[in-house]
């Protein structure tokens, strides 16, 4: 008995090392697919959409798009006269022990400054600029992400809009001249943001910690929490709204006027607008 045990685990480690070792198998449906796209000026939008793959979109020094896909499942690429489409989807049965190398790769010209689409199943997405000081700067940047996790760094745009259900995102270094920002049973954490934004969030948590604050701002929580961390040398006028709901803040405002579903105030000259409202839910200022 212990004999026949020995040879199965074998055997099994054998395949294991076949699998890991040798992903050009294709009768395992395990592959390593190049596609390539040019992006010329009349390309106005990049739309890449994910499922059930790791994927890495690196702007560079290039004038076309291309792609690396690694392991199991399928990479689409449709180009059109102004919108280049990317659909990547993991295999439909995953196992750990056959899809555990697979990982996609997008390639982006660094200096494409229009318009970009993301949406993000049960997988991971990361768009990363340059760096902070040589940020990807863009049109408008839309982000949808569902069960999946997404990570944006070093990004600047005229227009960033995020949605998300049950996932995780966390953006840094982010500059936006309007931020719309929308969570429901998910985490969305942002440091180092510079702008105005309008935020909502329901049956989940977000965290922003601003850099700077310019323009007017709206936050709405609902059955969840928010955490705004402002600079010291903000300027804002605070309107906030309360509705089985809390609002918490540190700073000395001025003109203030409180009570039970309401608080007002000044802090420096007030020259933005930060409207807070809260329903059965709670925000912390700071």
């Amino acid at each position: 008995m212990l004999k026949k045990i020995f040879v199965i685990f074998l055997i099994l480690t054998g395949l294991f090392i076949i699998m890991t070792n040798l992903p050009l198998f294709s009768w395992f449906g395990l592959n390593n697919e190049q596609k390539e796209a040019n992006v010329t000026d009349k390309v106005e939008l990049i739309k890449i959409q994910t499922t059930s793959v790791p994927t890495t979109i690196i702007p560079e020094d290039r004038d076309d798009i291309v792609i690396d896909y690694e392991g199991q499942g399928s990479v689409d690429l449709h180009q059109g006269d102004d919108e280049i489409e990317i659909d990547a989807k993991g295999p439909k049965f995953q196992f750990g022990l056959f899809n555990r190398n697979s990982k996609l790769t997008i390639y982006i010209p660094e200096v494409y400054d229009r318009n970009i689409s993301l949406k993000v199943g049960s997988g991971t997405l990361l768009l990363e600029g340059h760096s902070s000081q040589k940020p990807l700067s863009l049109e408008e940047l839309a982000v949808d992400i569902g069960s999946g996790k997404l990570e944006l760094r070093n990004i600047e745009a005229n227009l960033i809009e995020q949605k998300g259900s049950s996932g995780y995102a966390k953006l840094e270094n982010i500059e936006a001249n309007t931020g719309s920002f929308e969570i429901s049973s998910g985490k969305l954490m942002i440091h180092h943001y510079s702008g105005a934004l309008d935020a909502q969030v329901s049956s989940g948590f977000m965290d922003i910690q601003f850099d700077t604050l310019t323009g007017n701002s709206e936050v709405k929580v609902s059955s969840g929490s928010a955490k705004l961390d402002l600079p010291d040398d903000a300027d804002f006028t605070l309107i906030g709204k309360m509705s089985s709901g809390k609002i918490n803040h540190d700073f000395q405002l001025t003109d203030k006027s409180s009570g039970k579903n309401h608080i007002e105030g000044k802090y420096g000259s007030g020259d933005n607008k930060l409207d807070l409202q809260v329903s059965s839910g709670h925000i912390n200022l700071y």
